[in-house]
């Protein structure tokens, strides 16, 4: 089975990250031709024409993918919190196999959504 970014079927869990410092923090270019634009008054008719009709930037932690970024970017599981909540570390190395969390079992993908009756944290 295949999970989505904001799949409402995952059991959620507070997942905290931190990075002792920010140096040599990636930087990823956009590629030739391409360019960050932002909204303002008066793009909506362009907006349209270019087909889209509305946005949606899932900007916020509570994403199992906005995860892997932070992992990608040198962050790791707070240490209390890969305690507490360690069944919501399984569950990302689980969806990412990302190796920042190689010393986390996976969970079972049975255990992943919220009909398996446990208590989330």
């Amino acid at each position: 089975m295949i999970y989505d970014n904001h799949d409402a079927r995952l059991r959620y869990f507070e997942l905290l990250l931190k990075r002792d410092n920010l140096d040599n923090i990636l930087e990823f270019r956009l590629p030739d031709g391409y360019r960050f634009v932002l909204y303002q008054s008066g793009d909506r008719d362009d907006w349209i024409e270019l087909g889209y009709t509305h946005a949606k930037i899932p900007t916020q932690t509570t994403t199992w993918l906005a995860c892997k970024v932070y992992l990608d970017f040198g962050f790791v599981p707070v240490p209390e919190n890969a305690v507490h909540s360690r069944d919501g570390w399984r569950m990302i190395r689980t969806l990412t196999k990302h190796a920042a969390l190689k010393g986390f079992e996976e969970l079972p993908r049975k255990e992943l959504t919220k009909e398996t009756g446990q208590i989330d944290s």
